[in-house]
């Protein structure tokens, strides 16, 4: 490949000689207004000199036939610049600088970090109040073989600069571009972005934000819905956004801008505290619309130079760079693409770390999956007979999911709420031996005399002062604010002191939690494992000294709150092994996704919302309803590829999924919502009195159950169902010593506990390694087939629709769940889960295993068999078109069945009567609650 760094024709002779180094001559002087190009075979990126602003980035464009241009045109009224930085001044006022406040500015030629060609802008005298003026130089270069630009910058005191402000935020790059779906005749740009899909890696769905992969139609809100367009800063790593990526696409194949995909990002490899602005900017006359994104790097209070902390004279050198660039989406699944580019890097820099079953941090690695059950008991009971009525359930539980497993089913308990009756039962926080339940240490005991771990509830986060941990704790192990003021909180609901928060960026706080915590709790009461709750995907935070302490760390930005989390993670596992010796079970969870964490943690949620990045919505329902509603008009036409209809991709799974032990936490098995069962009476209140019911079938439950274990088996989530059981109110699954079911023919006349039961169980069957665990345990996502269009393909409606029936009440306890609105609460009220439309009853996933082969696993959750069919070309897995394979079925004992060879593309269809070509194999249905494996195989 060829990296080519040019000026228009005219002067383009000016750059015949690439020497590197910031003394090369520049280019052009800021006046002359010439197009500067920087470009590979993959990707171009033009700039523009602007008298004002010293330069501007104009377009990206991707380099394939026909090529495409993202204008990067700014919409009246904002800027133009590459970059802008906040300040706060020493007299307290804040201030902006950009490019357009320096005194002067130059461009010229320079290397890479690789000795790529690259663009150096440099600005000097970039003034401020007070006297205060920087030196700021930006750096981009294209690598040779990607498509991506990578920009760095560096921010130094202008000399004689009074220091009378600190560097508070750097945005770079800043990008507004034009999506690339443009207007039909008598359509508007608004209309028009219907067909452009905007994905942002997020964690869990709440009223914050709105969900990955919508329309960007929708970031822009409707035209007269009263709404304002989206403007958010997610930080990262954290709750909203739990990669450091996006990427804005166009999905209809009638538009110019089909399959293109623009790529903003940034490559952090140890966890600075950053963040990310997603803005849809809007001019309505003229009719305009464009997406900006800026990543936001936030300097420590430190020279870079001399290393010294200093608030007021900082300077600061981007230790990561950020990435811009455009691809070109092979099939509609553009997400596909833009994960694949992501995970480029984390491989290149091994951020997840060894593959999940080498990790030597791990110890459940080599299982097929967890079981884990929650229990959260209150004051009312006796404490003792509670744990032993659990115990005998998990035991019982665990003999029925291992009746169908070949391989040991590690199983592990988390208690919630244990403390004694004099302790506030919903503060769970530090668990010690004053606290915590008469008991707990035997059955703890007991637990492990029969292959079950214990993990008791930790939220290392926050710390109720109500509790007798202040002693030990040192105070600059808590979270200040800039002004010096603690951020913990005056919430009562946890304790009538409020909570303390601890700061993990200082080493005392990752060293105290280890020692006083988790050491006591083993120590004292033998637990194996320990969940943590908050730790993984709260992300990091800017936090700072407390007043009148000695110095802990470097105030404000940084990667140390990340470190100080792997840190106290790691400190923890010690702990364990230390107790229980390295050939005990012993583990550490999280709650949701964190890619710094993802290597020191045995399991990981992969989110709470209501199945967050699996939900598959159908795109044209949704946008009907809104248009029923008044609250949009589609355009004429509308097509909507059905690649393009995902709500959420497994985004996290196509990344991470053979690194990090990521689960989706379910709440399955219990009468929950179940129309003849109990909801915890005594709970909540409702409208019908203090006992509620749901008013679904028990069709509807049992298909709601096995649509939601599907959808996670087929990601694969590496599968835990949590029964969360409060008090044993729930009895629709009663299981004896042995683990069998005990029905209840007058709660369960209809057999559902065995419907739901026996699905699960084959779901785990089928993650024995010689089986489909092959692929969902530890293979590589693929890119998914595309179904075949004008075939049979059986349908159902949505299960999730079944929450229309729930109570609003609910909040997200019970299950199934109807939710807190969120970003869409102006649009759509209701979780959109409650949408009627037709889903697949055959769920599919394309998968690489560690061994090369290519595998693709078919899941009928429904209790009807179904017919699938879809198309494969070699291409889109790295093959030659004309790669000769044959497709053999893995059988339940493991041996392979062929059923047909051939050349190049491949279709799999059901066999429906009708001649087939050469290309393509006959596989038949899917039947009720199945699981089909098929392996493509090179052809002997």
């Amino acid at each position: 490949m060829r990296t080519r760094l040019a000026l228009a024709v005219s002067v383009f002779a000016l750059l015949g000689s690439c020497s590197g180094g910031s003394s090369s001559p520049p280019l052009a002087a800021p006046e002359a207004a010439l197009p500067i190009t920087l470009s590979n075979d993959h990707l171009s990126l033009t700039f523009e000199s602007d008298p004002e602003l010293g330069v501007r980035l104009t377009d990206v464009t991707e380099h394939t036939a026909p090529s495409h241009v993202f204008r990067n045109d700014p919409i009246a009224g904002d800027d133009a610049r590459l970059w802008e930085a906040r300040l706060t001044l020493s007299d307290g006022d804040t201030a902006t600088i950009s490019g357009r406040d320096a005194r002067t500015f130059e461009l010229t030629h320079d290397r890479g970090p690789n000795g790529e060609p690259a663009l150096r802008f440099d600005w000097s005298g970039v003034r401020a109040p007070l006297g205060v003026a920087f030196e700021v130089s930006v750096l981009v270069w294209i690598d040779v073989e990607e498509p991506l630009s990578r920009w760095t910058a560096t921010v130094d005191r202008s000399p004689g600069s009074v220091p009378a402000a600190s560097l508070d935020a750097l945005d770079l790059p800043i990008v507004q571009i034009e999506p690339p779906a443009t207007p039909r005749a008598g359509e508007s740009v608004f209309d028009a972005q219907f067909r452009t899909r905007l994905l942002v890696p997020s964690i869990q769905i709440d009223e914050s934000h709105l969900a990955p992969n919508l329309p960007f139609a929708l970031w822009v809100c409707p035209p007269g819905l009263g709404t304002a367009p989206v403007d958010v800063s997610w930080t990262h790593p954290g709750p909203r956004q739990n990669m450091q990526f996006a990427a804005l696409a166009g999905v209809d194949p009638k538009d110019p801008g089909y399959r293109r995909v623009l790529f903003v990002g940034t490559e952090d490899t140890t966890g600075h505290t950053k963040a990310f602005r997603h803005r849809a900017v809007v001019e309505t006359s003229p009719d305009a619309v464009r997406y900006e994104w800026r990543a936001t790097h936030f300097p420590p209070f430190a020279d870079r130079t001399n290393g010294r902390v200093t608030e007021w004279a900082n300077t600061y050198q981007t230790p990561y760079p950020s990435v811009l660039g455009a691809l070109h989406a092979q099939t509609d699944a553009y997400w596909i693409d833009a994960t694949a580019q992501y995970r480029r890097f984390v491989e290149r820099v091994g951020l997840a770390g060894p593959r999940l079953e080498d990790n030597p941090r791990l110890v459940h690695t080599h299982e097929p999956s967890l079981y884990a059950v929650f229990v959260q008991s209150r004051p009312n009971q006796n404490p003792p007979t509670l744990y032993a009525r659990f115990l005998e359930r998990t035991l019982a539980f665990q003999r029925a999911l291992e009746s169908s497993a070949t391989e040991t089913l590690p199983t592990f308990l988390q208690w919630q709420n244990y403390f004694d009756q004099a302790s506030p039962v919903g503060n769970p926080d530090t668990p010690l031996s004053t606290h915590v339940d008469a008991g707990v240490a035997e059955a703890v005991a007991w637990a492990a005399a029969r292959d079950i771990q214990v993990a008791p509830y930790l939220r290392p986060t926050e710390l109720a002062h109500c509790l007798d941990w202040q002693e030990s704790f040192p105070p600059s192990a808590e979270a200040y604010d800039r002004a010096g003021r603690a951020l913990g909180s005056d919430d009562t609901t946890e304790c009538a002191e409020g909570v303390a928060r601890l700061d993990y960026a200082h080493p005392q706080a990752a060293a105290w939690f280890g020692d006083y915590l988790g050491r006591e709790l083993v120590r004292q009461f033998g637990f194996h494992g320990l969940y943590l709750d908050v730790l993984s995907g709260s992300g990091s935070r800017l936090t700072y000294d407390p007043p009148g302490l000695p110095r802990g760390h470097v105030p404000h930005g940084g990667d140390g709150f990340t470190r100080g989390k792997v840190s106290a993670i790691d400190a923890l596992r010690e702990v364990l092994r230390t107790q229980h010796g390295d050939d005990q079970r012993t583990f550490v969870v999280g709650e949701a996704t964190e890619e710094y964490l993802a290597g020191h943690l045995d399991a990981m949620g992969s989110g709470q919302g209501w199945l967050p990045q699996h939900l598959q919505l159908a795109e044209p329902a949704l946008l009907a309803d809104l248009e029923i509603k008044g609250l949009i008009t589609l355009p004429d036409g509308l097509h909507l590829p059905r690649g393009a209809t995902d709500w959420s991709p497994p985004l996290w799974n196509l990344v991470y999924h053979e690194w990090a032990p990521a689960q989706q936490l379910t709440i399955p098995w219990t009468t929950v919502g179940l129309a003849n069962g109990d909801v915890y009476p005594g709970e909540y209140e409702t409208p019908e009195g203090r006992r509620h019911f749901s008013g679904l079938d028990v069709d509807e439950w049992v298909d709601l159950l096995s649509y939601t274990h599907a959808q996670l088996f087929n990601v694969g989530s590496k599968p835990a169902t949590l029964l969360y059981d409060m008090g044993f109110d729930a009895p629709m699954i009663q299981l004896d010593a042995e683990g069998e079911l005990i029905l209840d023919e007058q709660r369960d006349p209809e057999r559902a506990a065995w419907r739901i039961v026996d699905f699960f169980r084959t779901l785990q069957a089928m993650q024995r390694r010689d089986l489909a665990g092959r692929f969902v345990r530890v293979g590589r996502a693929e890119r998914p087939l595309p179904e075949l269009p004008g075939l049979p393909t059986a349908v159902a409606v949505n299960p999730t629709s079944a929450c229309r029936k729930t109570w609003d009440g609910h909040g997200n306890v019970t299950y199934p769940f109807a939710e807190r609105p969120h970003p869409s609460q102006s649009i759509v009220k209701k979780t959109l889960g409650r949408q009627e439309f037709p889903v697949l009853r055959v769920l599919h996933s394309v998968w690489r295993s560690p061994e090369g082969e290519l595998g693709i696993v078919l899941t009928n959750w429904s209790g009807t068999s179904a017919e699938w069919s879809g198309r494969m070309h070699p291409k889109w897995f790295g093959e030659r078109d004309d790669w000769s394979w044959r497709i053999a079925e893995i059988e339940a004992d493991g041996s392979r069945r062929v059923h047909g060879e051939g050349r190049g593309p491949i279709s799999l269809r059901a066999d429906d009567g009708e001649s087939r070509g050469t290309d393509e194999i006959v596989i038949g249905s899917v039947p009720a609650r199945s699981v089909r494996v098929f392996v493509l195989e090179p052809a002997r």
